[in-house]
């Protein structure tokens, strides 16, 4: 068991609570008794939360990237055998200090990378309602999605959803519920643009914005073929 590098992840707010605290003190413990072995143990509350799950994937995933790259064995090893954690303690000092204490101090990680862009937009003309824009897109596995901004011909017409909501961390387009499993109903990837008027040749993008702000490259719809009358 000692073997397994550890990160514990509780809300800060749980330390004095009257009844989450037990999960504060036993991970405190839990973490001495890792050290007094020589193990692998990182502590790293979250600032902002209690016993929600709020933004600790945003640290996770890091922390798993880092193990499985520097624990996994090599590709020409035939017995896959793990790696040890200890090897590997001093390139965490190195690569991961920061993140943790940006964590630690603010309850975020940085990213400076765009999301994917979405796939697959396509744009169908309702003579009801307009024209209907919907895509397909990858999550942003280091910060989440936070919306899609919808534009036509290279004007922005809208946003989905329009107001993102963070109930439990940050505002998301999928939101989380407080144990961090996908808030219902779970929203579409879907515009409707009632501009009946848009005519044949018109092209609609779909950019994703993850958490922090950044912003992916457009993907374009096929032109419009028809203009409604």
């Amino acid at each position: 068991m000692y073997r397994v590098p550890v990160m514990a992840n509780p809300g800060l707010r749980e330390k004095d609570h009257e009844r989450f605290h037990r999960t504060w003190d036993g991970l405190v413990a839990m973490q001495k008794a890792y050290r007094e072995r020589g193990a692998f143990f990182e502590f790293a509350p979250d600032p902002r939360t209690g016993h929600e799950c709020g933004d600790s994937r945003y640290l996770a995933i890091p922390f798993f990237d880092f193990w499985l790259k520097h624990r996994l064995a090599h590709g020409q090893d035939p017995s896959q055998t793990l790696r040890p954690a200890a090897q590997a303690r001093a390139l965490w000092e190195k690569s991961m200090t920061d993140k943790v204490s940006e964590y630690i101090g603010t309850g975020a990680v940085s990213d400076d990378t765009p999301p994917p862009s979405p796939l697959t937009v396509t744009a169908i003309r309702n003579s009801e309602k307009g024209v209907t824009v919907t895509w397909m897109a990858d999550a942003d596995l280091e910060s989440g999605i936070r919306c899609f901004v919808i534009e036509r011909d290279g004007e922005r017409i809208g946003q989905v959803p329009e107001a993102p909501q963070g109930r439990f961390g940050r505002p998301l387009f999928q939101g989380m519920s407080y144990h961090d499993t996908p808030a219902e109903p779970l929203p579409e990837m879907r515009f409707v643009d009632i501009e009946n008027s848009a005519p044949a040749g018109t092209r609609y993008a779909v950019k994703s914005v993850n958490s922090v702000g950044l912003v992916s490259e457009p993907t374009t719809s096929q032109a419009l073929r028809t203009t409604q009358h």
